[in-house]
């Protein structure tokens, strides 16, 4: 018996391509294609049926399998077995990949390399923001370095990293460049210099090293610890 195939909405991207995966395969029969915009005309040739209404399609076909390509509301509406509306965005499209793969090959919890029984020896904290996530990695296991930029900052016109002391900056439409930043100025050379001076002149330190910087990191890191 053949595995009747039915795809409900053709709104999502990805859906050609798994048609063709779909129908390489020897046992499935591909019998209806629902989808009420023009993207109809462009899937029908493969189908023995087309219709507009994906509803309407369930009723007179019954399919073994339903390929839902719709979009988020219409997907959530096939009411063919539990289904959730899929509101996730880049969380469900692509975090799922790293997840499973993460889960399959380590699966839920470790210590990677102590030999204390808390998983301490390594940490991954999410920091998520109005417009912007922070992605803060921290190890004791890390041998030497894989000689990528560090810190990666990805902004919506360019991506900027530091390799040895330079900055790799690759903006939209160029190919990335590698930039030497200015020299400090007198005054803020290191850390001892920065402190004496904030010291001689009574001005409050800032940026990384204002207090109220250093409060709210301390605060994450304890609320990550509960």
């Amino acid at each position: 018996m053949p595995i009747r195939l039915a795809v409900a909405g053709l709104t999502h991207g990805h859906v050609w391509a798994l048609l063709e995966q779909w129908a390489a395969q020897p046992e499935v029969e591909l019998v209806a294609v629902a989808d009420p915009t023009p993207l109809l005309d462009n899937a029908r040739a493969r189908f023995q049926r087309a219709y507009v209404d994906w509803q309407r399609m369930l009723d007179a076909e019954s399919p073994d399998v339903v390929l839902a390509c719709a979009d988020n509301r219409a997907s959530a509406a096939i009411a063919i077995a539990a289904m959730q509306r899929n509101g996730a965005g880049a969380l469900a499209d692509f975090a799922c990949y790293g997840a499973v793969m993460s889960a399959y090959l380590l699966g839920v919890r470790g210590n990677l390399t102590k030999d204390y029984p808390i998983s301490d020896d390594n940490a991954v904290l999410i920091a998520r923001y109005p417009k912007a996530i922070a992605v803060i990695e921290a190890t004791w296991s890390q041998i030497g370095t894989d000689g990528a930029p560090n810190p990666i900052v990805y902004g919506t016109e360019a991506t900027a990293g530091v390799i040895d002391g330079k900055l790799r900056i690759h903006r939209r439409g160029a190919e990335p460049t590698l930039e030497t930043p200015p020299p400090l100025p007198e005054g803020a050379r290191n850390a001892p210099e920065y402190f004496l001076k904030c010291l001689r002149t009574g001005a409050r330190p800032e940026g990384v090293l204002s207090p109220e910087i250093a409060l709210i990191a301390q605060r994450m890191v304890e609320m990550v610890k509960q």
